[in-house]
């Protein structure tokens, strides 16, 4: 139901300057208060030296509006301020506790006019990635949720009756992409690997590098989990090696560097001899010796005879196995 009232206002210059907001001219009545945002005029608003502007009322919290005069629709207003008046009327208290995974993130309590029902919309609740969990701790048993249009109800309430509901929303579960990025050899070139994973939505991901040979991972910055198919990126560096060689006595050889799984020209050893006999010396001549024998020809005289076939050689380690660079081989990285 609508009622109106009209009044003029005359404006100076002076209070247009900067604007004029238009709530200094508002109706204050007990049990009526404004429920329209203000809005402030200004000379543009003007045509022919006028302007209409409007304001909204609403009952307080509390209040009840009393219709003083018969309601005789004939227009979309069925009458004028003056044919109403406001009355206090008893309220019942309720309270209302909200859980997001089992967090309590508001109780305040609500006043509801004595004999009405109560109200309330959770679709925002909802559209933050939430979804309906349970109702629990009704007092009274008068609390009702709809899962279709997200609301809380009640029966009508008493005003002698205080009355409190829990309800609990679980964040909802999506499944997101951690994307893993390993750049290739070429410029520009990458290799990508993919793993799914779920998470509560409006939490961050929880992306981990993977253990993979020649690569390594860089800082992860995680993302909030907006809806399912959010995706998460781990990018990753190809190490760099470093042949070193051991040249064996002979001259310092240049160390070769490359990434992992780069070909590049190395150098390798190549063996020139090898000695075909085997190394052996004679031993010492003394009885138990296994290459000489004692031949007496007399008391206290004789002489050593050698009983061992073996050629008796030493080798030089350079003879033995010597070695050339090959600087054509090929190397892959590491």
């Amino acid at each position: 139901m609508q009622f109106h009232e009209t009044t003029a206002h005359v404006l100076s210059e002076d209070d247009l300057a900067g604007g004029y907001d238009i709530l200094k001219n508002a109706i204050h009545r007990e049990g009526m208060e404004v429920t329209s945002g203000g809005a402030v005029v200004t000379a543009e608003d003007f045509k022919d030296g006028a302007a209409a502007v409007q304001i909204e009322y609403g009952v307080m919290d509390g209040y009840k509006a009393v219709y003083l005069s018969p309601i005789m629709p004939i227009s979309k207003y069925l009458g004028v301020l003056e044919d109403i008046e406001f009355e206090r009327v008893e309220q019942a208290v309720v309270t209302i506790s909200v859980y997001y995974d089992n967090v309590l993130v508001e109780k305040e309590p609500v006043m509801v006019n004595d004999g009405e029902s109560y109200t309330r919309d959770f679709s925002d609740n909802v559209s933050k990635g939430y979804e309906f969990s349970e109702i629990t701790d009704d007092t009274n048993g008068v609390f009702s949720y709809e899962k279709e249009t997200n609301t809380l109800t009640t029966t009508a309430l008493a005003k002698e009756n205080e009355y409190s509901v829990s309800i609990k929303f679980n964040a909802r579960v999506a499944e997101y992409t951690i994307r893993h990025v390993f750049p290739g050899l070429e410029e520009g070139s990458s290799q990508t690997e993919t793993k799914e994973k779920q998470g509560k939505l409006n939490s961050l991901t929880e992306a981990e590098p993977m253990v993979k040979e020649g690569f390594t991972a860089q800082p992860i910055t995680q993302v909030v989990i907006e809806a399912e198919g959010t995706e998460v990126t781990v990018n990753y560096t190809r190490n760099t090696y470093k042949l070193n060689y051991d040249s064996r006595g002979g001259s310092y050889i240049q160390p070769k560097t490359g990434m992992y799984g780069e070909t590049v020209k190395a150098y390798e050893f190549v063996e020139a001899k090898v000695c075909p006999l085997e190394e052996h010396t004679h031993d010492d001549r003394r009885l138990g010796s296994k290459c000489w024998r004692w031949e007496s020809n007399g008391f206290l005289s004789g002489s050593w005879v050698l009983t061992c076939n073996k050629t008796e050689h030493t080798h030089n380690l350079n003879f033995l196995r010597d070695f050339s660079l090959n600087e054509k081989a090929e190397r892959v990285i590491p």
